[in-house]
Parts: structure tokens; sequence; C-alpha cells
């Protein structure tokens, strides 16, 4: 009787042990811009390149939307009609081209996410969208 008593107890400290282990790697989204593009004056001119990395879980499920803050607004990157970048699963890194602007963001979205063509502030935190991340272009 002791051993049956004995056994169910570490059964169920492992069953709790595992379930909480499950539950905390679950690691909050986060992205962060680590290839600024310079500073410029907005327009259908001159792109460069914008990079950096996001963490969380699912990375598959996840893309990345880019704005770029020119003339008074925030304008979808690369393209209206192509918002969304891939992350690299494994790695968590992500690059696309973008127009320049005087300050860039990133999103974190569910690949459900429709990204306004223009927008008078960044979209918050919520619903289809994970994480956020804004820098000032380079000088």
């Amino acid at each position: 009787m002791l051993r049956k008593l004995l056994f169910l107890t570490m059964l169920t400290l492992l069953v709790t042990a595992a379930f909480l282990s499950a539950q905390n790697t679950g690691s909050s989204p986060k992205i962060a811009i680590t290839g600024i593009p310079h500073a410029g004056q907005g327009g259908p001119g001159p792109t460069e390149e914008i990079s950096g990395t996001a963490s969380g879980p699912n990375l598959r499920d996840l893309r990345v939307v880019i704005y770029a803050y020119a003339g008074g607004q925030w304008w979808v990157q690369p393209t209206v009609a192509n918002p969304m970048t891939s992350i690299d699963a494994s790695s968590g890194k992500w690059e696309t081209d973008t127009h320049l602007g005087r300050n860039y963001a990133a999103l974190l979205v569910r690949s459900s996410y429709k990204a306004p063509a223009t927008s008078d502030s960044i979209p918050a935190v919520g619903g289809d969208v994970l994480a956020t991340d804004t820098v000032a272009g380079k000088k």
C-alpha cells in the first residue's frame, strides 16, 4: 500500500512538473530591428535593407510588417501589395527592403494580420499584433 501511495505521489509530481514546464516554455513574443536604414525624406526613391530578429513560440506562423515614417504618417513597407516579411524559424532572423523615412517600425504579427497602407500611429500590441520595435533612421 505504501509503495502504491509513493508511486501515485511521484506520478502526480511528475505530471505537475511537466505541465508547469510546458506553460513556461512559451516565452513572450519579441521583435528587434538590428539593421537600421539611413534616415530619408520618404517617397518612391531609394530603398535600403532593414533587418532584425524575432523570438517567441511558433515563429513559422508569424510575420514581420515594416512601417517607415515620412510625410507625417507611417507607410507600410516594402509595398502595400506585399507587406508581410517571413521569419527564419530556426534563427529568428528577418530582412526586407524599405523606402527611406525618418523612423522605422517593425511589428511581429500573426499571418492573418491585415496591414493598413498608412497610419497616423503604429498599431498597438494586441489582437494580431504581438510585439513592436521602433527606431530612428541612421544619420
